[in-house]
């Protein structure tokens, strides 16, 4: 079955959708990790 380009380009603008919101959910883990390191090193210091 053959896929029309449009949805093609929807699938892919899913995709790179998916791809933005993963990354932007990284980027905030890593802060509230770095965030938690520095209270654990302050609260053990």
């Amino acid at each position: 079955m053959a896929r029309w380009p449009a949805a093609k380009t929807a699938d892919a603008a899913r995709v790179r959708t998916a791809q933005l919101l993963l990354n932007q959910r990284l980027e905030q883990l890593r802060e509230q990790t770095t965030t938690n390191a520095a209270a654990a090193g302050a609260v053990i210091a």
